[in-house]
């Protein structure tokens, strides 16, 4: 029952990747902000998924998990894992997933 709905819920994430971000219109005309292009944005969201890829079926439930925006005591019911061991687990991923990335 669990992969199940792990794997539905990895799906749903890749189909939300895909739909395309719309810009906030209440944004100044004229910001000094970076706006990465479209091209870039396909390339640092191919670079994040490769990550995500290379991580252990518990880790990629975490990261689910946290974009789902789950907070700690929600993945520990899921998860069964503590909450302080989610918050090693989360530091160990952003690091492991910065790494990967890297200059992208």
């Amino acid at each position: 029952m669990y992969r199940i709905a792990l794997n539905t819920a990895i799906s749903d994430f890749r189909k939300q990747q895909r739909r395309i971000c719309t810009v906030n219109d209440a944004l100044p005309e004229s910001t000094d902000l970076y706006e990465p292009g479209p091209a870039e944005q396909k390339e640092r969201l191919a670079a994040f998924l490769e990550a995500v890829n290379r991580l252990s079926d518990i880790e990629k439930a975490i990261v689910i998990l946290y974009l789902e925006e789950k907070n700690y005591r929600e993945m520990e019911e899921i998860l069964g894992i503590g909450q302080a061991g989610l918050r090693v687990k989360m530091s160990r991923i952003k690091e492991k997933l910065r790494r990967h990335v890297g200059g992208v």
